[in-house]
């Protein structure tokens, strides 16, 4: 599992094929933003789910560890999808995750900010890029300064 889940995206260009089996999946899903809240909870937790056993991950054993990992298709006004509030590799996730954003933001420079860049790069190097990674090179993040608006 991640040390930190990949970035959310913007999603408003045109949707991407990310999965092959069983059958072509793409992401986003059409016209969502007609969705409600907990419709795209809904849709996330499928192509997450999907995903992650076409890339045969049988050692997840938690949904919030999948959507963790797929944290980079959750849609903008995407309902939070509950947590167990001790889970103390869920707020590490989520508090590097936010060290890094704050960077991102330029809230939290010098060399603090470069020490955590080079610790996460360090430890995450030796894992190669996976191609739904790659994929979303082009889609741009979404660090928005209102936390509010980054759901």
């Amino acid at each position: 599992m991640p040390l930190f889940p990949p970035g959310r995206r913007q999603w408003t260009g045109e949707r991407l094929q990310v999965s092959i089996k069983p059958t072509p999946m793409f992401w986003p899903p059409r016209d969502w933003r007609k969705l409600t809240a907990d419709q795209k909870l809904t849709a996330w937790r499928f192509v997450a789910m999907t995903l992650a056993r076409e890339h045969r991950a049988d050692t997840v054993k938690k949904e919030r560890d999948v959507l963790d990992k797929y944290a980079m298709l959750a849609l903008p006004g995407t309902a939070v999808a509950s947590q167990p509030g001790e889970d103390i590799i869920i707020k590490a996730r989520l508090s590097n995750y936010n060290l890094l954003k704050e960077i991102c933001l330029r809230k939290l420079v010098g060399n603090e900010a470069q020490e955590l860049v080079t610790m996460l790069e360090a430890a995450t190097q030796s894992k190669p890029p996976n191609d739904l990674v790659k994929l979303l090179d082009n889609v741009p993040l979404r660090l928005s300064e209102d936390a509010k608006k980054d759901k």
